[in-house]
């Protein structure tokens, strides 16, 4: 939750920061955690 939002997300700067959590999620428990695969 937001400062000064409700349910969606409609300040630009909600908007970049929710997309900004995401991928710092993705990079810590998507892409990081993915073993390499063959000629990687």
């Amino acid at each position: 939750m937001l400062p000064r939002e409700s349910h969606g997300y409609r300040a630009r700067e909600s908007t970049l920061h929710m997309l900004w959590e995401t991928e710092r999620w993705l990079d810590a428990y998507v892409t990081r955690s993915r073993a390499p695969g063959p000629g990687e």
